[in-house]
Parts: C-alpha cells; sequence; structure tokens
C-alpha cells in the first residue's frame, strides 16, 4: 500500500484502472512474498534435517534461509517482511523439530537480543526526531489522524474476533470482549509507520514534514496514554 500510494501521487489523474491495479499489485506482492517465504522455509526444512551433526550450522541455516527469502522477495518486488513471517511460521513447525536443543537455545536467545537491539536503535532514531525544527503542526489534520487510527483499530480487531469465534469451532475458548477492547485499544506505537515516513521523498511528498509529526503525535498518544491506561484496564480484569 505505501508504494500504491507513493505511485498514486506521481500521477496527475487516477483512474478506476489504476485503482484495480494497484489491488492487483496488493495481492500479487503479498502472495508472492508468502510464497517466497514457505519455499524457503521448506528449504531450511530439509537442510536442517541434512546437517544434525552440524549442530554449529543449525542456527545459520534458519537465519540465513530467512534472510535469503527476505532478499529474494525485495528482489522481485515481492513483501519482504511478509516473506520472512511465511518463512518463520514453517520453520516453527518443520525446522525447528530438526535441530539440535543447543541449536534452538542459541536461535531463541539470539532472536531476543537482535530484536531488542533494533528496537533501541529506531527508537533512538525517533526520539532525535522529536527535537529536530522541521516539525509542521495542524491541529485538524493530526487530531483526525489519532482518531481514525483508534477507530479503524477497534472495527478490525473486533471484526477479525467475530470471524475466529464464529468460524473456528475448534477453539477451547472464545475471544471474550474485554479481551477485544485491551487489544483494540493497546495499540501499537508505530515504529514501522515512523520508518516509512522517514523514507519519503521531500520533493515528491512535500507534506512529509507534517505526516512526520502526526506520526510522532501518534506514537506520543500511544506510548503515553494508551500503555498508561491499558496498564488500569489489565489490573482491572485480573482482579
Amino acid at each position: 500500500i505505501y508504494n500504491v500510494m507513493q505511485s498514486f501521487n506521481l500521477m496527475e489523474e487516477i483512474t478506476i484502472d489504476q485503482i484495480v491495479l494497484g489491488i492487483v499489485k496488493f495481492l500479487v506482492v503479498c502472495f508472492g512474498g508468502l510464497a517466497l517465504g514457505v519455499s524457503f522455509g521448506l528449504l531450511s526444512a530439509m537442510f536442517s534435517r541434512l546437517s544434525t551433526q552440524l549442530k554449529v550450522v543449525q542456527p545459520i541455516i534458519i537465519y540465513g534461509m530467512a534472510y535469503l527469502g527476505f532478499l529474494m522477495a525485495e528482489l522481485f518486488e515481492f513483501s519482504g517482511i511478509i516473506s520472512i513471517i511465511g518463512c518463520g511460521l514453517v520453520q516453527v513447525h518443520y525446522s525447528f523439530q530438526n535441530i539440535h536443543d543447543k541449536s534452538r537455545l542459541s536461535i531463541k536467545y539470539f532472536s531476543k537480543v537482535f530484536s531488542t537491539f533494533s528496537e533501541v536503535l529506531i527508537f533512538l532514531f525517533l526520539g532525535l526526531s522529536f527535537v529536530r525544527q522541521t516539525h509542521v503542526w495542524h491541529t485538524g489534520f493530526i487530531l483526525w489522524t489519532v482518531l481514525l487510527c483508534l477507530v479503524y483499530r477497534f472495527i478490525i480487531t473486533f471484526g477479525m474476533s467475530f470471524l475466529i469465534n464464529r468460524l473456528d469451532t475448534h477453539r477451547v475458548r472464545k475471544i471474550g470482549l474485554d479481551e477485544q477492547f485491551i487489544i483494540a485499544y493497546g495499540g501499537l506505537r508505530g515504529a514501522v509507520c515512523f520508518s516509512l515516513v522517514a523514507l519519503l521523498n521531500p520533493i515528491e511528498i512535500p507534506q512529509k514534514d507534517l505526516f512526520l509529526t502526526a506520526t510522532l503525535s501518534v506514537i506520543v498518544f500511544t506510548g503515553f496514554v494508551q500503555v498508561r491506561s491499558n496498564v488500569f484496564d489489565l489490573t482491572y480484569i485480573a482482579n
């Protein structure tokens, strides 16, 4: 969607044909990335099965195949993120059954360390963006952005929970309304959104500074207001 919207921004006129092509591209990018991820996940399962005596090589196979799937997806302009997700799902079910316990433990802790490092790094850049002198404040735009993020998150959370509760007949327990509310209200802080906004070309998107300010405002609201309220809600439910 990010790339499609950037392409639409460069067009003088957006026709119905272009909208249909944008939807088709979205589906191709998603399912193409998923197919590549699953394929490399199956390859990692096969290689891990052949390397049962090589404990040192097994973590390299797991990470190498996931990263190779990401690179191939980006090379063919598919979704690298969805490729990693698809590869990870296959690896959890198949590859992890073939590797040694020590290799599995190494992968687990290295992933935690790398995840924490990445999160600290991106929020460090986010903090540095707060002290920039190029912020553009538009009260109406920012308030509508925060409101619509909340509304659509509630719609998606309650809609998907309804479908899961209705269609998944093998679930041991249904997703309750209180849990749906916590999931919807305890929203994301927006680190990925901040990264995408930071990559915008200011020549093609003159409103980049306004978008960056709005994104930081959403992050502050979800990171301080919602998270603090979410703690009290969780305590109330637990009691």
